[in-house]
Formats: structure tokens, C-alpha cells, sequence
């Protein structure tokens, strides 16, 4: 069996304004890969900047990150089996996510915009935030406002 691979989702201003959050999401999903992290932020200039440091010899760099620093955007890490191929495959040339363009790029990326804290690991969605014990704990009456 093939190594699981992560894949970092950067879902951009116009795509959140837009309410297609869900959307993207779905179709990574329906493409096999489990959500690790989801971290809607406002990036600001500085954040934007080093986003897009890469192409700031790029006519469009100015823009891109006028663009995206205002916010808000969601920064999203998928795990699976061939996510990066996946996710390339689901969310192809849509203009409202951008895909990094290697494994390498994405490891750079996911450091920028997720700490260790927000990445979810493998075992299942509430592996990192176990249930407190409230063994013993009495349960205080429901409060009605009528």
C-alpha cells in the first residue's frame, strides 16, 4: 500500500465570500481524502506576502496578494493515499482554491499557515481532544427562561 500523503488546500478570499467552503471540501472528500485541518483566517499583508514569496518576481504578485490579504480564507490540510494527486484531480483549475505546485511547496505552506496544534492526526476526529473523565460529576438541572 502506498504511503499517505498530505495535501495542503488554500480556499481563497472570493471562494469564501462565495459560500463554496463546502463545495471544495466535498469534492476532496468524494476523492478518498480525510480533513486534518481547517483554519479560516484573515491573512493580513505580511501572511499574504509570504504566501506568494515564490512568484514575487511575478508580474502578478502584487495583486495576488491584494487580493488575499484582506480575507478571509481558509487554509485546509487533507490526508490520504495520493492526496496530492487527489485533490489535484478534485479541485483541478478552480480559481477559487490554489494547490501548491509540489510536495515541497506544500510542506512550506502548511507550516506558514497551520501550527501543530491545528492538524488533526489519523486516529479520528476527536484523537487530539480527548473526552474530559466526569466520572463522579452530577449533572445540574436544565435552566428554563420562560
Amino acid at each position: 500500500m502506498p504511503d499517505e500523503e498530505e495535501a495542503f488546500l488554500l480556499i481563497l478570499p472570493a471562494a469564501v465570500r462565495g459560500g463554496r467552503v463546502s463545495e471544495l471540501c466535498g469534492r476532496l472528500q468524494a476523492a478518498g481524502l480525510r480533513l486534518a485541518s481547517l483554519r479560516l483566517v484573515r491573512p493580513g499583508a505580511d501572511l499574504a506576502g509570504e504566501h506568494y514569496k515564490p512568484s514575487e518576481a511575478d508580474d502578478s504578485f502584487v495583486a495576488s496578494v491584494r487580493e488575499l490579504a484582506p480575507g478571509p480564507a481558509v487554509a485546509t490540510l487533507w490526508r490520504g493515499t495520493g492526496a496530492l494527486a487527489a485533490a489535484a484531480a478534485a479541485v483541478g483549475g478552480d480559481s477559487g482554491a490554489e494547490l501548491p505546485p509540489s510536495a515541497a511547496e506544500a510542506s512550506r505552506l502548511r507550516v506558514l499557515w497551520l501550527s501543530p496544534t491545528d492538524i488533526v492526526d489519523g486516529r479520528g476526529a476527536t484523537a487530539n481532544f480527548p473526552a474530559p473523565d466526569r466520572t463522579g460529576e452530577k449533572c445540574a438541572p436544565p435552566r428554563h427562561s420562560c
